[in-house]
């Protein structure tokens, strides 16, 4: 019997089979060269859901972690990083699932709170900071060195006009708004006769539907020689950041109501 006969008794023995029959199959040996393939795709429905749902918008991803998970299920929280992953399909130690069915969340920061971030301890060039204060004036609020509110427009106005006044010292004493230079020089940073602000307050959400927090910074003046820098030191960063955490947790955790899921703080590499 020749090969092509063989092929031909293969082919006819596999079109024997009803649609029903291989429905029961997973996988089979395919006669044109015997490799092992699935026929899973001949078959009316998937064996299995998979997929990834991802999104930046908690309530979304409360809503489809609520719509789909089990007590099978699992979620993994990293409140530093405010992402979310839950795994639809991973079963457990002692009935394991594939874990093909993810749905992960990563949370962006609101524009203000990024941008209040993003200059955080640098040194900026004078229309930067003023830049800055135009473009956030309806979250910021200006204190003197007394505690007094200053308004926007005297803010802009005292920003628009620093110059540097350099003096030599024997011994500098650090002051809010100054920064200290080589051979002991200090700087008086002053707008004709109004002084620099001694810090601000910025009133921001830092993720959508998130409290809305108060950040504190010192503002610090100097000169590089050339022209007028500044720059600002958010109070108590750290502690801010936790709190932000904490709160993604407990909104988490409220939100997803299926009884009997665990929600886990960490991160989780799942069939990798």
């Amino acid at each position: 019997m020749d090969q092509t006969a063989i092929q031909a008794i293969r082919d006819l023995a596999l079109s024997a089979y009803q649609q029903n029959e291989i429905d029961k199959l997973t996988l089979a040996l395919v006669p044109s060269d015997h490799k092992i393939e699935s026929l899973e795709k001949y078959q009316q429905f998937p064996r299995a859901f998979r997929g990834v749902f991802s999104t930046d918008v908690l309530e979304q991803y409360i809503a489809y972690i609520n719509a789909n998970a089990t007590d099978q299920s699992a979620v993994y929280i990293d409140q530093v990083g405010m992402t979310a992953l839950g795994i639809i399909d991973q079963g457990d130690g002692a009935n394991p699932e594939w874990g093909r069915h993810k749905a992960k969340l990563a949370l962006n920061k609101t524009p203000g709170f990024a941008a209040l971030l993003e200059n955080n301890g640098r040194w900026l060039k004078q229309n930067d900071l003023i830049e800055f204060v135009e473009d956030w004036i309806s979250n910021l609020t200006f204190t003197d060195p007394d505690g007094e509110m200053l308004t926007p427009q005297l803010i802009l106005n005292t920003l628009k006009k620093l110059t540097v006044k350099t003096v030599s010292e024997t011994n500098q004493e650090s002051q809010a708004y100054t920064q200290g230079l080589t051979k002991l020089e200090q700087l008086e940073v002053k707008a004709k006769g109004a002084e620099l602000p001694e810090q601000f307050s910025f009133a921001v959400e830092p993720y959508v539907g998130f409290d809305t927090r108060v950040f504190v910074a010192k503002l610090q003046g100097r000169s590089d020689g050339n022209q007028v820098l500044l720059r600002y030191r958010i109070l108590q960063l750290e502690q801010e950041t936790t709190a932000i955490g904490l709160e993604f947790i407990d909104k988490l955790k409220a939100g997803i109501t299926i009884p009997g899921l665990p929600i886990y703080l960490g991160s989780m590499q799942y069939q990798a």
